[in-house]
């Protein structure tokens, strides 16, 4: 035996762990949504990836925060937007990106606002035919009287407009002439 030495040998354990970073991944990506002025809206998403994660919403390539206008949540890997009150103004693209130290990802989605119009002629309800050309985009209502030149052309037209808050009505008196086309702009919808 040597002196100041054990019979017992000793061992050493070395662990090296190495860490396995997963890029975020979207699971279940957002999908075209099509809500209508007045109620209430949401966009759900889920994530993967190594923890911590970030998640941002976007409208129209701009950052949106949880406030009065949006709720924002991230609960479980589920990435949640619910607008209180959907408004014209809330129609556009959004993305959720999510972001780790291995990288990032996003998914788009399309929201629609959608608003009921309808037109009558003489308190007669009118839609697109070959004596009209109806349009309705995010903040226009448009009536093409074609062939205005005829006198059945002429009369009282009223656009009216209504989601789940309330409605509005407009009016136009069509005599004979050009081509006539009646635009109904739609604005501060609540």
């Amino acid at each position: 035996k040597r002196k100041g030495r054990s019979s017992e040998s000793f061992k050493t354990f070395f662990f090296l762990t190495i860490d396995n970073l997963i890029p975020p991944s979207f699971i279940k990506k957002l999908r075209d949504t099509h809500l209508v002025v007045g109620k209430p809206g949401e966009m759900e998403c889920k994530v993967t990836g190594s923890a911590p994660l970030t998640t941002s919403w976007f409208h129209n390539g701009h950052e949106i925060k949880s406030g009065p206008n949006y709720d924002i949540s991230y609960t479980d890997n589920n990435c949640k937007l619910r607008v209180p009150t959907i408004q014209m103004s809330d129609s556009g693209k959004y993305t959720c990106k999510a972001v780790n130290a291995a990288g990032a990802s996003e998914t788009s989605a399309s929201l629609n606002v959608t608003v009921y119009a309808t037109w009558k002629k003489n308190s007669k309800l009118i839609w697109a035919s070959y004596k009209y050309n109806v349009k309705t985009s995010n903040d226009t209502c448009i009536l093409e009287v074609l062939n205005s030149d005829r006198e059945e052309a002429i009369g009282r037209y009223t656009c009216e407009i209504s989601n789940a808050e309330g409605g509005d009505i407009c009016h136009a008196n069509v005599k004979l002439g050009n081509p006539l086309r009646i635009y109904y702009l739609i604005s501060g919808i609540q």
